[in-house]
């Protein structure tokens, strides 16, 4: 992969331009703006008896990490939706195959550039939340599970993205289908849960951390993921915040196995099936000589100027 070109290449023209520079600029500035909102929010809840609150410290916690999930998760199919379809659109996909190249190289390739630039905001995001330690309330396992969670994220929906890049022949196409998979799996389980609810199908007990059963699907949720991995929530809720939270203390007593881990297994599938696949689509076809049609040959052992039966299984 060090020595792969065409990751060289993207590398080259990704970051000669001031829109890498500036894409990083505007995402940590967003992340910041939103934290010290905030922040500035629950400013009359900082001090608790003369000390800090460290509920203050979980609930700007919170609020960073499902904002930046909700960042990765919309921005990463943009970035690899139109690596192969503007190949075509460009007309040099033929060219690019006609390489020594191979079909898994050109995709490993795109896909490396493109998660590397995602993988590139995140670590640029981390000094944001040395903000939560001034707090508290939060430990360093809890923020790299969620830094954790957000590249295993950006990964799989860069893999969406570029398999709709490679299936689909229109980058538009090919956005609108990324976008709408991403949304069904974000928000889509999420309100699937919520109806399920509403009809009755789940009942409620009534104690500390008691509750609906959560349905199976919410393990491909990353919001349930993200929630499961953060400091243990109970009754805790996000003042002024818009998104409800989804507890990770759903059905009867505390789930023995936390929805992360799950939403791993389902993630790391979802990588190697949508890159086989996306490998498979983009490979030209594998013969150009029908069966049963004959082409003269000239000279070998069959002599000069007979024909030879292509396609009779002797290939």
């Amino acid at each position: 992969m060090i020595l792969n070109p065409i990751l060289a290449k993207e590398y080259r023209s990704r970051m000669r331009t001031w829109r890498a520079p500036g894409v990083i600029t505007l995402y940590v500035l967003l992340l910041g703006l939103v934290g010290y909102a905030y922040f500035r929010l629950l400013s009359s809840q900082i001090l608790n008896g003369g000390y800090l609150n460290p509920q203050v410290g979980m609930q700007i916690f919170y609020v960073l990490a499902i904002f930046q999930l909700l960042l990765v998760a919309f921005v990463t199919p943009s970035l690899t939706a139109g690596l192969i379809s503007g190949e075509r659109e460009r007309q040099t996909l033929d060219l690019l195959l006609c390489t020594r190249l191979s079909a898994t190289s050109i995709i490993l390739g795109k896909l490396t550039a493109a998660v590397s630039f995602v993988l590139l905001l995140i670590v640029a995001s981390v000094p944001v939340y040395s903000v939560v330690f001034l707090f508290g309330g939060v430990s360093p396992r809890e923020l790299l599970m969620t830094l954790l969670i957000f590249v295993i994220t950006g990964l799989a929906y860069a893999t969406i993205g570029l398999f709709c890049s490679t299936l689909l022949r229109r980058t538009q196409a090919a956005t609108i289908l990324a976008y709408a998979l991403v949304f069904t799996l974000v928000f889509g389980t999420y309100v699937l849960g919520g109806i399920q609810m509403a009809m009755g199908s789940m009942k409620a007990r009534v104690g500390p951390y008691y509750g609906p059963t959560m349905p199976w699907f919410m393990n491909f949720n990353p919001l349930q993921a993200l929630m499961s991995a953060m400091p243990t929530t109970g009754g805790f809720y996000i003042p002024y915040f818009p998104i409800p939270v989804l507890s990770s203390s759903w059905g009867p007593g505390r789930p023995t196995t936390p929805a992360w881990q799950p939403y791993l297994i389902f993630s790391a599938i979802t990588i190697v099936a949508l890159t086989m696949a996306s490998v498979y689509f983009i490979k030209p076809v594998r013969s150009l000589r029908p069966r049963g049609v004959s082409f003269p040959t000239f000279g070998g052992r069959r002599g000069r100027g007979r024909t030879s039966a292509v396609g009779d299984g002797s290939d």
